[in-house]
């Protein structure tokens, strides 16, 4: 078959609980690999024009992931290698190196310094541009992300604990301190507001720089990231969404929102227009400013992450995709049972990496590994919808033009049938039970009569759900496969044979043998609308196998008969004979400790010390049982100003060179008295 298989060296032998890696493997993004009109080779910085086409040699800059212009130079930052680039905008020529920080992000200009972000060690470094040298680091919040200048100083956005810091320009020291919103991604500095783009709420905050009080939040798209200014207006690229919203700053409202690609991060105001960087289309949108249309998209071939206009036109840092070579082949999968067929039916999360390939719902969880994985992201939905009327309205307006692997498009009447078929024989029927109606069609199928909880517009593409009393989980609930939308030929009883009910990812089911095989092919219908959402996937076939016994399923992969098996209690012993062809995700999640910092008590830093210094990382690694080199003990819970916190994990107690090293149960209850928390924690 062409394209690409395994080797036999790579196939995987995958522990219990790790099914997640069987969708790793087939959602994971393919991106176009070659250059196009303004040909930016991957980890690259270049000039382009107002065409889009590239002006000059591109500079090779590492990792580059930001970008800014001043003192006649152009400054990129290479986040891999922790060093600011200066280069010559007129020779295209590397001028100087500048180690900098941990990890840095964000790079922005001022008279005489240059200002660079370290979200690793939670520092900005102020660099002499004379000398060209870090002449100050300065400590501000958990996770600096996004820097940028102005009249007001040099501003800040914090991820790690939603706070923007203004800095003094001319002390270098940290005079303001604002909450804003949830993971502040972007922030822009006009005349006299500084304005602060929150990818978790889906909000922007405005920041009086004379008086440091907040104001807003103002609604734009899904997950709001790069954030520009310009005399008239405010520009937001919302990643999530795939729009930027322009929002007018005398009114405080959007009064626009124009579609762009897949992913827009990054956004900068130029001379006559906006341009926008695509992250996962390897495309740049040009917007024109007076007409709010986008006048040209231009495919780079590579990740737009960062642009600085500069007098000559646009300079834009493209970072290298994963390889999409793999594009293409098959891969076989072996199991002790095959998924089932049916949406409705599928809440065993055994089924989920195989149906989350063919169905999608109005709202997704982000295909991603990590924390990023809990964010939800609108799917075939075009946002992420506000509730109304105190928590009971959700209103959805469609991607238009989605169709199923039938050929038959999406209608905002299917999502009402799905979620009839949940409630008559679905899985877990009870999650929406709170949709005005939905009882009667619990208990009585035939009976059933969701036009008054669910109120759906073929023509305009809208879906309203209408619940009896609030539910803050209610979105989540609906990016479960069980709400997957039904066309009109979906039968009223559970599938468990052809004809299978249609979907719109970007596989179908093609065969199905029972106790057998399950064989998903291409949908020739698909295309990728969103990569956080709905990936377009590697493979051209995903073949499950059923091989009831373990041993069997392990031999298989083995022998090169598959490429993947879900194994259990003997993960240790294969980890021992086949230490680089067993893998499990535990690890992503076993020594994470998430603290929500906007409720008290850890609304205090000492509370969240305290419960740093209560954790026993190395005895949470060895409850898991994981198999030698599974599992990583992490540092995400070290506060900014523990020593050493960037370079060194603790596995045991006590401490060595003066850095603790594990659980110190004496201070973590004087932090917790200091903060007022009465519940003292405990070691794991």
């Amino acid at each position: 078959m062409p394209g690409w298989r395994w080797r036999r060296g790579d196939r995987l032998l995958v522990a219990a609980l790790a099914l997640a890696v069987v969708a790793a493997a087939i959602v994971a993004v393919a991106q176009p690999w070659a250059g196009g009109p303004a040909g930016l080779p991957g980890n690259t910085v270049g000039l382009i024009d107002t065409g889009g086409g590239r002006i000059g040699a591109a500079v090779g800059v590492g990792s580059p992931a930001g970008l800014a212009y001043g003192d006649g130079s152009v400054w990129a930052v290479d986040s891999t290698e922790g060093k600011l680039t200066r280069i010559n905008p007129a020779t295209h020529a590397v001028v100087e190196q500048i180690p900098v920080g941990s990890l840095p992000s964000a790079v922005a200009v001022t008279a005489g310094n240059v200002w660079v972000a370290n979200s690793g060690d939670g520092t900005v470094s102020r660099i002499n541009a004379a000398d060209d040298i870090v002449v100050h680091n300065t400590p501000v919040g958990n996770l600096p992300v996004a820097i940028a200048s102005g009249p007001s100083g040099v501003w800040v956005a914090n991820q790690g604990d939603d706070t923007v810091n203004r800095i003094d320009p001319a002390t270098g020291k940290v005079t303001r301190k604002v909450q804003v919103g949830g993971r502040p991604d972007g922030i822009a500095v006009g005349p006299d507001t500084v304005w602060v783009a929150n990818g978790e709420d889906g909000t922007v905050t405005r920041i009086d720089p004379a008086t440091g009080q907040p104001s807003g939040p103002l609604p734009v798209g899904s997950g709001p990231a790069g954030i520009a200014v310009t005399p008239t207006a405010v520009w937001v690229a919302n990643s999530l969404a795939l729009t930027v919203s322009k929002i007018d700053p005398a009114t405080d409202r959007v009064t626009d929102i124009i579609g762009v690609g897949d992913g827009p991060s990054t956004i900068v105001a130029a001379k006559d227009a906006i341009w926008v960087g695509n992250e996962f289309a390897a495309t740049l949108s040009r917007i024109d400013p007076r007409t709010d249309l986008v006048t040209r998209s231009v495919f780079v071939g590579s990740s737009p992450r960062g642009f600085a206009a500069t007098p000559s036109g646009v300079w834009v840092a493209a970072r290298a995709f994963a390889a999409a070579s793999h594009r293409g082949g098959a891969l076989t999968v072996v199991s002790q049972d095959l998924p089932g067929l049916d949406p409705a039916r599928a809440y065993d999360p055994t089924w989920t990496p195989a149906l989350a390939t063919i169905y999608d719902g109005l709202v997704a969880l982000r295909r991603s590994g990590g924390a990023a994985g809990f964010t939800l992201v609108p799917d075939l939905a075009w946002t992420l919808p506000r509730p109304a009327d105190g928590g009971t309205t959700y209103t959805f307006t469609l991607r238009p033009g989605i169709r199923y692997s039938s050929g038959a498009l999406v209608r905002a009447s299917d999502f009402r049938r799905g979620i009839q078929r949940q409630l008559s024989f679905g899985a877990y029927p009870a999650y929406y039970e709170g949709i005005v109606g939905a009882q009667t069609c619990h208990q009585h199928p035939r009976r059933c009569d969701l036009s008054a909880g669910i109120i759906t517009n073929d023509a305009a593409g809208m879906v309203t759900f209408h619940l009896g009393h609030a539910d803050p989980d209610f979105l989540y609930k609906l990016a479960l496969i069980l709400a997957a939308p039904a066309p009109a030929s979906a039968p009223d009883h559970v599938i468990d044979r052809a004809p299978f009910l249609p979907g719109t990812g970007p596989y179908k089911i093609s065969q199905y043998r029972p106790h057998e095989s399950l064989t998903l092919l291409r949908n020739p219908y698909f295309r990728q609308w969103s990569s956080a959402a709905q990936p377009a996937g590697y493979p051209s076939v995903i073949r499950y196998d059923q091989v009831a016994s373990q041993s069997n399923q392990e031999s298989a992969v083995i022998a090169d008969r598959a490429d993947l098996a879900v194994v259990g209690s003997n993960g240790q012993s294969l980890a021992t004979r086949y230490p680089a062809r067993v893998y499990t995700t535990l690890k992503v999640w076993t020594t994470f400790l998430f603290l929500n910092t906007r409720q008290p008590p850890f609304t205090s830093l000492k509370a969240r010390q305290a419960v740093n210094y209560a954790t026993d990382r190395a005895r949470i690694l060895g409850l898991n049982h994981l198999a030698p080199g599974q599992g990583a003990v992490t540092c995400q819970m070290l506060p900014a100003d523990f020593p050493g916190h960037q370079s060194y994990c603790p596995y045991t107690t006590g401490t060595k060179n003066g850095i603790w090293h594990g659980p110190d149960m004496a201070k973590a209850r004087r932090l917790a008295k200091d903060s007022h928390t009465t519940n003292v924690p405990v070691t794991v």
